[in-house]
């Protein structure tokens, strides 16, 4: 039988040694960097200069475009995810903590869900943290980032993306045994499956992609389209895979 309370005691210390790890501040603070230069880009350079003179360039609004620039904050992190994930076990006995661990009264079910849940925190914090810091950006230099387009970036993007990442960095490392070559391969998988859609046709590009930027429908400041059937049926299937894996 699962235990909940196993599963958050392992999560807490999973995320308790994630936080000590240099190379998790240096993928988040990558992140970071590329998704408050995405809204600079957009906000200063292409919008505030030009969008008087054309519609065109008016339409390139940072309020509404999060998925864009969103999208660039979550391969980074998802990248980091791999790094973070393909080497629990090495990590365990670099900390020589690996026979208290094989001591402890759990399954492996247990110890894999309290992992996954801890990772999984460490990731979408800072997520929730950025879509703020965004918000606040955007209404100090008077350009506001419409509500549903944060919601949609650290909710509808975000947690499929980083449940199915866990799952198959999980899967791949127990497969595969040799590090190196399962950073090789989830990471090509993210990538392809990030920017693989604009290779194919519109209508199929969107099933593939893994930080749901395609299926964000674009709000205005009168109605809020959604993603619609497919898109949420396609958000869900990523973590439904993510937790199966």
């Amino acid at each position: 039988m699962i235990r909940p309370d196993v599963i958050l005691a392992v999560a807490r210390a999973e995320s308790r040694l994630t936080r000590r790890l240099v190379r998790y501040w240096v993928f988040l603070v990558l992140a970071w960097g590329l998704g408050i230069l995405g809204f600079v880009n957009y906000a200063f350079i292409l919008h505030a200069p030009f969008s008087a003179y054309s519609a065109t360039v008016a339409a390139i609004n940072p309020r509404y475009l999060v998925a864009l620039y969103g999208t660039w904050y979550l391969l980074i992190f998802l990248l980091g995810l791999v790094f973070l994930g393909f080497d629990i076990r090495a990590r365990d006995v670099r900390e020589r903590i690996v026979e208290v661990l094989d001591s402890k009264p759990y399954s492996n079910i247990e110890l894999v869900l309290g992992r996954f849940l801890g990772l999984l925190v460490m990731s979408w914090v800072p997520v929730v943290l950025i879509a703020i810091a965004l918000g606040g950006l955007g209404l100090a230099f008077d350009e506001p980032i419409e509500p549903y387009s944060l919601l949609d970036f650290a909710v509808f993007m975000a947690l499929p993306a980083f449940m199915f990442t866990l799952g198959l960095v999980f899967l791949t490392s127990i497969l595969v045994r040799f590090r190196l070559l399962t950073v090789v391969i989830v990471g090509g998988l993210l990538i392809g499956a990030t920017f693989g859609g604009q290779l194919i046709r519109v209508d199929l590009g969107g099933l593939i992609a893994v930080t749901g930027g395609f299926q964000v429908g674009y709000s205005s400041d009168f109605v809020h389209f959604g993603a619609g059937f497919f898109g949420f049926a396609q958000r869900i299937a990523y973590a439904l895979a993510g937790i199966t894996l």
